[in-house]
């Protein structure tokens, strides 16, 4: 933001110094009366000059200014045209995307900073978590699989792990959390595995994705043993 403050003045300084030269020192323009009090007033030294100029970086009522100028001198259009294109339009953009810029640097901090203090409140869950398994492993047996988890509500799960996502049963957890296909979880996939889950923005997303690579891991897997015994036939015809 101060580099773009000190172009801005920069480039409001050279065309006060390029005013001076063609406006303030123009003999025609002070003795013409319709001419003489707007070069007095508004480019009769190199301050005042600035303060018209900055006139124009918020156009505000500038015509009165240039008119008369432009209409006893039309060769200022060219001079008045580079301070409204480039002073007003180009340097107020890049003002603004400096802004915007900045804006969306404090949000992207903000959200990271979210992220961590959700990463912790996750951390704080996990003896939580590990005892939910217990419940939901009725027979003891160190996994779960989708029967036991589909006999639980998804609201066993923590409130502050639900609201981050849309799942509404235990059985889309089940396919989240079940990356491997194996058809059952140990607790440490069922804890690390809700914990990383949940803090991603979109867990939906994530049991698409997740859906998708078995689909294909399978094609894979199907595809291959086609190719063994093809290979197997052609070496014992």
């Amino acid at each position: 933001m101060v580099s773009t403050l000190v172009l801005v003045v920069l480039s409001l300084y050279i065309a006060a110094c390029l005013g001076i030269e063609i406006i303030t020192k123009d003999s025609d323009l002070t003795s013409r009366a319709e001419t003489a009090s707007i070069v007095s007033q508004h480019f009769g030294s190199l301050s005042s000059t600035l303060l018209t100029l900055t006139a124009f970086v918020t156009v505000d009522s500038i015509s009165p200014i240039y008119g008369p100028l432009i209409a006893s001198k039309p060769g200022l259009a060219g001079y008045f045209f580079f301070i409204v294109l480039f002073v007003s339009i180009a340097l107020m953009n890049l003002v603004t995307a400096v802004l915007v810029e900045g804006a969306l640097a404090n949000a992207s901090a903000d959200k990271e900073m979210e992220r961590m203090d959700l990463r912790e409140k996750l951390r704080s869950e996990m003896p939580r978590l590990s005892q939910i398994f217990d419940e939901i492993d009725k027979d003891s047996s160190g996994t779960l699989t989708m029967d036991e988890m589909a006999m639980v509500p998804v609201d066993i799960i923590p409130e502050e792990l639900r609201s981050k996502s849309r799942v509404s049963s235990m059985q889309e957890v089940f396919e989240m959390l079940d990356v491997d296909g194996g058809g059952e979880l140990t607790r440490e996939e069922f804890v690390d595995g809700l914990l990383n889950l949940f803090m991603h923005d979109d867990p939906a997303t994530s049991v698409q994705t997740l859906r998708l690579l078995r689909k294909v891991d399978m094609k894979v897997m199907h595809l291959t043993h086609e190719i063994q015994e093809v290979v197997g036939r052609a070496r014992n015809p």
